[in-house]
């Protein structure tokens, strides 16, 4: 008596894994008809978004996401002004790499969101003591001026290819301003 039911329970049991490993394979097999691969449909879990509006909730993230050469000192954005100041090492006198964060700034800043009209950027040096004092004794070395309403912006292409230090114009067309120091420090035969 007992050995039928153990033979009953046992070919239930086979049954059942049988039925579960032919549906596994039905599946697999309908898959693979539908002309679906796993690369062809894999899609990212976490998607970086893409900024069209910076606010105080991501503007700290729109920044981090640029990768800029030089540290962030200041940031701030109020009635679509977005003002960031770079902290330049004293060591520094290549300006090359202050250039490329200017032009991810302008792509960041008219490219990709809709609510900046103007950008103010400065490049200073940190005050060398920590003190109460330190940030009144920084040194502007440059700034730049650049508003949505210029004309060259609307040549996004251009833009992208723009070399900062090939062509002086552009240095009119960001309105650089280079303190006394700047021009010492990186000199005016750099392009401007």
């Amino acid at each position: 008596m007992m050995k039928g039911k153990g033979q009953r329970l046992l070919r239930n049991l086979l049954g059942g894994c049988l039925a579960a490993v032919m549906c596994a394979l039905i599946i697999t097999l309908l898959h693979s008809l539908s002309g679906g691969t796993p690369t062809s449909r894999a899609v990212m879990v976490i998607q970086p978004e893409r900024i069209t509006w910076i606010g105080s909730d991501n503007l700290v993230d729109a920044l981090l996401a640029q990768h800029f050469s030089q540290r962030i000192r200041r940031t701030d954005l109020k009635s679509a002004v977005l003002s960031v100041d770079f902290a330049i090492p004293q060591e520094a006198v290549d300006i090359e790499p202050m250039y490329e964060d200017v032009l991810k700034l302008i792509k960041l800043s008219f490219n990709q969101a809709r609510n900046v009209d103007r950008l103010l950027i400065r490049f200073v040096e940190p005050a060398a003591g920590n003190g109460p004092h330190a940030e009144v004794r920084e040194r502007l070395l440059l700034a730049a001026d650049i508003r949505r309403t210029d004309s060259w912006l609307a040549d996004a292409e251009a833009v992208e290819v723009t070399d900062l230090l090939a062509e002086e114009s552009w240095s009119h067309r960001l309105r650089i301003s280079f303190t006394a120091l700047g021009a010492q420090r990186f000199g005016r035969s750099h392009g401007l």
